[in-house]
């Protein structure tokens, strides 16, 4: 076979293979995907109904919030007694942000209750689920998080000599805690005397502009002590330090969350009637202070 003779098989096959069908990134069945946690002592909010979006879209949490909520035709959670009867229906409306919360804003979640949750939508599909809600948790006086705290001065890998702990609640093994950065631009306003200083975040060589576009970090943790870890925080400055007590589903969903970044179905904990609409119904109770990080050295 001569050299023309190939390039003439190789167009040919390049043309044969270009007349395919192109990949229907469209050609998807929309799934629901329901987010939703209430935490002891507050108020139930911000639980969101989310709708999947095809591959040839722009992701937008926005519009898929939007859009999940549309769907949504009855939602309710409802406060059950030792027997399993209703004692409070709560109604859920949305908000501006397409985020769902009891239309009663002062009923507040009660401790080592059973909660259950109602979805309805208008395509036919539901979803039901159910939590008992842990008891209180606390700090322990004895072993709290100091309100101001020395990051090394003159070093980022210096180990923490701060340690912070909390009281077990009962049925509780494993806690999670979550940092996040309250002033990610003001510094010195906290200071005293105050000054005009700016917040700086704390650079280290694997971190890249996308690890701050979240301003908070979370960890699960198996006891209930642990020290201060310094790669927790990302920012300087003034910083909240919350101690959650989590049920077993919202372990769950921090697992498949946080351990692959990818939402496992079989990790959730909602009944549905439809393979099309998944996630969980969980709940905690929550232990919060603030903090503030000192500069180092720049």
């Amino acid at each position: 076979m001569n050299k023309s003779i190939l390039i003439l098989v190789a167009l040919l096959t390049l043309a044969s293979t270009s007349c395919e069908d192109p990949v229907p990134l469209d050609d998807y069945t929309p799934r629901k995907i329901i987010e939703s946690y209430i935490i002891v002592g507050e108020p139930i909010h911000d639980l969101a109904v989310s709708k999947t979006q095809a591959l040839n879209v722009s992701f937008s949490a926005t519009m898929s919030r939007k859009e999940g909520s549309d769907l949504v035709s009855s939602f309710i959670i409802e406060e059950l007694n030792t027997s399993g009867a209703v004692v409070n229906s709560l109604q859920l409306e949305r908000d501006t942000a397409n985020l769902w919360a009891a239309i009663d804003k002062s009923y507040l979640v009660k401790p080592s209750t059973k909660y259950m949750i109602r979805i309805s939508f208008q395509d036919g599909d539901s979803a039901t689920g159910e939590t008992i809600t842990p008891g209180q948790i606390s700090w322990n006086e004895n072993q709290r998080v100091r309100k101001s705290i020395q990051f090394p001065i003159d070093t980022l890998k210096a180990p923490s000599t701060d340690t912070l702990s909390w009281n077990a609640v009962q049925g509780g093994s494993f806690y999670m805690i979550g940092i996040r950065c309250l002033d990610t631009t003001g510094y010195g306003q906290y200071l005293i005397p105050s000054t005009d200083e700016q917040n700086r975040r704390i650079e280290r060589s694997y971190r890249n502009n996308n690890f701050f576009r979240e301003i908070s970090f979370n960890a699960l943790i198996a006891n209930t002590k642990s020290s201060v870890v310094w790669g927790a925080f990302k920012w300087f400055g003034r910083q909240e330090v919350a101690m959650y007590a989590p049920d077993f589903n919202m372990i769950r969903w921090f697992l498949a969350n946080r351990g692959s970044r990818d939402y496992n179905p079989l990790l959730g904990s909602l009944k549905t009637n439809s393979e099309n609409t998944f996630g969980f119904f969980a709940s905690a109770s929550v232990a919060r202070d603030t903090v503030f990080l000192v500069k180092n050295q720049p």
